[in-house]
C-alpha cells in the first residue's frame, strides 16, 4: 500500500509541475494578448489621424487646383510662387 501511496505522489506531482507550466504559458498569452490589442488600438489611432491629414491634404489640393483653373478671372487670389511657377499655362 505504501508504495502505491509513493506513486501516486510522484504522479500528483508531475501533474502539478504539468499544470503550473500551463498557468505559466495561460500567463504569457494572456500579456502577448494585452500587448496585441494595445498595439492595434495605437494602429488604429495612427490610421485615423492619417486619414484627416489626407482629407485636409485632398481639399487643399482641390483647393489649389480651383485657383489654378481660375486665376485668370480671379487676379485677386495670391498663389505661392512656387505654385505659379509649376501651373501649367
Amino acid at each position: 500500500m505504501a508504495k502505491l501511496e509513493e506513486n501516486e505522489q510522484v504522479y500528483l506531482n508531475m501533474y502539478l509541475k504539468a499544470f503550473i507550466q500551463f498557468l505559466i504559458i495561460m500567463n504569457h498569452l494572456f500579456s502577448v494578448s494585452r500587448q496585441l490589442s494595445k498595439e492595434k488600438q495605437d494602429l488604429k489611432a495612427a490610421l485615423e489621424r492619417q486619414a484627416v491629414i489626407n482629407q485636409n491634404l485632398s481639399q487643399e489640393k482641390e483647393q489649389l487646383m480651383f485657383k489654378l483653373r481660375h486665376r485668370d478671372s480671379c487676379p485677386t487670389i495670391h498663389l505661392p510662387a512656387m505654385v505659379q511657377e509649376i501651373a501649367p499655362r
